[in-house]
């Protein structure tokens, strides 16, 4: 118990805010711009995850996407050390661990995809902590999410 609220002040020596979690709808259709796109992968920082699905992702060239299909992959990308990171997955299989990407290439993934994913991508706050908490029924695990501005 003590060990958690050493962790949690130092969390906050170095700058890091707890907040609730938030999902929140970003529209993404065919309107969607690429300079929006720009704009809003630009300023994402390490605090959220962006959820949009790929529609060709390991897409056969005769084959065409569809919209939150069997093909493609729901793509969850997160920033590390300023470094753009994606992790893939769909019905059975998911990447193993994060891989890098360039800010380009997903800038195009996105805009490529924008008319399969059912009108939005998702935004959501990562988790900046996890505590045990004891109490009556036992222990229980705690999920601290970065604040993040609505």
């Amino acid at each position: 118990m003590i060990r958690n609220f050493i962790k949690i002040f130092l969390d906050k020596m170095k700058g890091i805010e707890f907040g609730p979690k938030i999902n929140k709808e970003i529209t993404l259709n065919e309107k969607t711009t690429k300079d929006e796109i720009k704009s809003f992968v630009s300023t994402m920082g390490n605090k959220i995850i962006l959820s949009f699905y790929d529609a060709f992702h390991n897409l056969h060239p005769t084959e065409k996407p569809w919209a939150l299909g069997d093909s493609g992959a729901f793509t969850a990308v997160r920033v590390d050390n300023e470094k753009i990171k994606v992790k893939r997955g769909n019905h059975g299989w998911m990447d193993k661990e994060w891989s890098e990407i360039s800010k380009m290439e997903l800038i195009d993934i996105i805009f490529k995809s924008r008319n399969f994913n059912g009108g939005n991508m998702r935004i959501e706050s990562r988790v900046a902590r996890k505590i045990w908490r004891i109490d009556e029924n036992g222990k229980s695990l705690i999920n601290f999410y970065h604040k993040v501005p609505e």
